[in-house]
């Protein structure tokens, strides 16, 4: 099939890099023996060898002598033959010899993947060297919204519209709006507009939604229009079709983002503020709390008439609840100025003034005394807050003079050491531990652990901690059944190195001894799999 795109240059192809020029076929196991080699000339005290690794910034300006009693390991030398080539690290080297190394129908399905799962930059590449692929792949041509294309495809086969297959076995209205092409400016955005309207109009279901599922629900096509694709035009044809515009997962999501012009638009085509959440019917404003502190996605709901005081009853917890143990001062007053109950207690008797000391949240806390909010604390929830603020001196004094409260710690007093694991605090994890409380224990809602949180954030010292205090690798959460390595690289994929360090993370939990099988039917895994085979292949 792929044979016309392999004339596109394969054996002219030039890659400038900084020492070294890959050859037009690259081996990537010929580059490996080369690592071991010279990181076995290294070992050995090699001048020649030692100087190759100074191109990486921990030994750039370290003395030759310093040099030579580094402990070198095979990612070093893994990552100074990358950057030899041009790479910053070895995952990237080993991606792009697969792309230049694939063969027939693999830069298909390697290249939609791609498009699928966020990784816009392989997209690109790929269709750089493969500039034909919306010519010889249906599914190419949906991501890619080449309308063209389709059309002569579906007036030869109308039953395509609503027929599964692709890499991702999917119907075709799923791949137009799950593209991340439209965002990297890589997909022609009429093109994604005619398209859903010519699926729609052979019978595609508006309604249709993904077949994985996220946090227990099926996203609707909606919300992959608006938040993957993200095009309003897309959008606007679904709503128009029928879509529901209140389907539960849409706006919060937005909300939850404080993305504010799409939040505007959606509320112009019917959307409510006053939404249920579609996996619990928990109220917008309480449900976004509960993973997110966007300031200006709460302001939009209230300002659209969502309740600033709705009650999630299994639990009793109200918004400022949720605020209180997680938010911020300015969150917290808003809340309070729209009519929030400052003094509400959860099911559990918990007020917000007591949730926001036993989770360090002391900012909030404060305002919450200075309004008037404050109360007396029992002796083992005086202990949690001491802990959570990490002092250590104190807890150790708490528990010399009162040692039975090691007994009564509770449940819900674990929601302290998942906060402080996700915010890396590693003073409050050790104080909190010392309290008695299980690195192991999972929560009840999803069974995380603290590790999952450390992992998800990329905190590198906090995963250190909780390991060295005895933290298991192999405990698995209840929803995703997996281990906090697959956390590791599912943070490292959702925030595509803006924050936390995923892969020393990552690295951390394999010299631990993770495991690494991982299979996941829910939503699409292949890209976090690849992220831990990267992270395996460095460590070789």
């Amino acid at each position: 099939m792929l044979a016309s795109l392999r004339t596109a240059g394969l054996c002219m192809e030039v890659v400038v890099m900084t020492h070294r020029i890959l050859p037009d076929r690259p081996d990537i196991d010929q580059l490996k023996r080369q690592a071991k080699e010279l990181k076995r000339l290294a070992t050995g005290g090699d001048p020649a060898a030692l100087e190759r690794f100074r191109i990486l910034p921990a030994f750039a300006h370290l003395p030759m002598d310093a040099l030579a009693g580094v402990s070198l390991a095979l990612h070093d030398a893994q990552s100074v033959m990358a950057r030899e080539h041009g790479f910053p690290s070895w995952k990237a080297l080993a991606e792009r010899i697969e792309e230049l190394t694939l063969q027939g129908d693999e830069a298909v399905v390697a290249f939609v993947e791609a498009a699928t799962d966020g990784r816009s930059g392989r997209a690109r590449r790929l269709l750089e060297r493969y500039p034909d692929l919306s010519r010889v792949s249906f599914h190419a041509a949906l991501v890619l919204g080449d309308a063209a294309r389709v059309e002569a495809l579906l007036a030869e086969n109308p039953r395509l519209a609503q027929e599964q297959g692709g890499p991702r076995d999917w119907r075709p209205l799923h791949y137009i709006c799950h593209t991340a092409l439209h965002a990297a400016g890589l997909a022609d955005p009429d093109g994604l507009v005619a398209i859903a309207r010519r699926l729609l109009a052979l019978g595609e279901d508006v309604q249709l939604r993904f077949p994985w599922k996220h946090h227990g629900v099926h996203r609707p096509v909606l919300w992959g229009a608006m938040l993957v694709t993200g095009s309003l035009p897309v959008a606007e044809v679904l709503l128009e079709a029928g879509a529901d515009p209140d389907d539960g997962v849409t706006l919060p999501i937005l909300a939850s983002a404080g993305d504010i012009a799409k939040l505007d638009f959606l509320h112009a085509h019917g959307a409510s503020a006053n939404q249920r959440w579609a996996t619990d019917g928990a109220a917008t404003l309480y449900a976004i709390l509960q993973w997110s502190n966007a300031i200006d996605g709460v302001r939009w709901l209230l300002d659209h008439g969502a309740d600033p005081d709705p009650v999630f009853e299994p639990n009793g917890e109200s918004p400022m609840h949720a605020a209180a143990t997680r938010g911020d001062v300015a969150l917290v007053e808003l809340l309070a100025a729209r009519g929030a109950d400052l003094s509400r207690r959860r099911a559990d008797g918990y007020s917000p003034y007591a949730l926001a000391a036993m989770n360090g949240n002391r900012a909030v806390a404060e305002w919450l005394a200075l309004h008037g909010a404050s109360e007396a604390l029992e002796l083992v929830d005086q202990l949690i807050a001491t802990a959570s603020r990490g002092d250590r001196v104190a807890v150790d004094a708490m528990l010399a003079g009162h040692p039975a409260l090691r007994t009564q710690i509770r449940p819900d007093h674990y929601a302290a050491l998942y906060r402080a694991a996700e915010q890396g605090d590693a003073d409050a994890i050790d104080a909190l531990l010392a309290c008695g409380l299980d690195p192991d224990r999972g929560d009840e809602e999803i069974g995380k652990t603290a590790l999952h949180c450390a992992a998800m954030s990329g905190q590198v010292e906090a995963a250190r901690l909780l390991l060295a205090r005895g933290a298991s690798t192999a405990v698995r959460d209840l929803e995703f059944h997996a281990q906090p390595l697959v956390w590791a690289a599912e943070g490292s994929r959702m925030s595509e190195g803006r924050c936390g360090d995923h892969e020393a993370v990552g690295r951390l939990l394999l010299d631990a001894g993770s495991p690494v099988e991982w299979r996941s039917d829910q939503e699409p895994s292949d890209a976090v799999l690849e992220i831990i085979d990267a992270w395996r292949r460095e460590r070789r």
